[in-house]
């Protein structure tokens, strides 16, 4: 389990170990690699845990690691701990726990984030360019369910159905071009580009699905077409070979 501990200068992420596991793979990974990774979101090398003798934020029963440090009215978060280009910024003010980072299936929601846009991520406070808490609240909120993630899968079978087919139709080249200006959305409209990028997907995979049925329409009517004209050209030439036997 998780536990996210606030102070009024750093941000710590507490692991304790269920019944059925201990921490002491942490250790043992920290001792072989120098680093751990948890819940698939946080990676922090040895030099983040905190030393049980010199703070009261650590525990013999769990394992402590330095999240972020103060700086003015945010805590910052170093980008390699999250995995992502730029430094995470995190108003002081706002409430901040386990879900703040992490959504179902351990995604981590800044990386995702970070996927979509180019610049540093700010979440609260009065800083230019940063994200409002109502708006990020209601982005958690929307995050994908584990039926959005269904879905999510079936775009790769519809990939792998456009290349056995050989075409490129106009669903897969409208999404083409939207993932190419998404640079170009202006900073405030940001957040309504991560939301409407999620439903861009579901569209896509709607018109593709279209666009192959009627492909395979057009391709069946033309097999049968072909097997009428057989069929009929078998006939007539049968109906002339009777006739000729009988002139005879």
């Amino acid at each position: 389990m998780l536990t996210i501990i606030k102070n009024e200068n750093q941000l710590f992420v507490e692991y304790t170990a269920d019944r059925s596991n201990s921490y002491g793979w942490t250790d043992e990974k920290l001792k072989k690699h120098d680093s751990v990774t948890l819940r698939r979101t946080f990676t922090f090398e040895s030099a983040a845990l905190v030393n049980e003798a010199k703070s009261d934020e650590a525990s013999e029963e769990s394992r402590t690691f330095v999240l972020a440090n103060a700086h003015g009215d945010y805590y910052t978060i170093d980008r390699n701990i999250l995995g992502i280009k730029h430094d995470l910024q995190i108003w002081k003010q706002m409430p901040i726990n386990e879900k703040t980072f992490i959504a179902y299936r351990d995604i981590s929601i800044f990386r995702r984030i970070d996927e979509l846009i180019d610049q540093p991520i700010i979440v609260g406070g009065d800083a230019v360019d940063s994200i409002p808490i109502a708006d990020f609240e209601e982005l958690l909120k929307n995050f994908p369910t584990s039926t959005e993630l269904t879905h999510y899968a079936r775009t790769r079978v519809t990939g792998i159905l456009k290349d056995y087919l050989g075409t490129l139709s106009d669903a897969q080249q409208k999404l083409d071009a939207y993932l190419k200006i998404k640079k170009t959305i202006s900073t405030p409209s940001k957040i309504d580009f991560i939301k409407n990028y999620e439903p861009k997907k579901f569209q896509y995979v709607r018109d593709e699905l279209k666009s192959m049925l009627k492909k395979i329409r057009c391709l069946f009517r033309a097999r049968l077409a072909e097997i009428d004209c057989w069929l009929f050209t078998a006939c007539i030439s049968q109906v002339h070979c009777g006739a000729k036997e009988f002139a005879d």
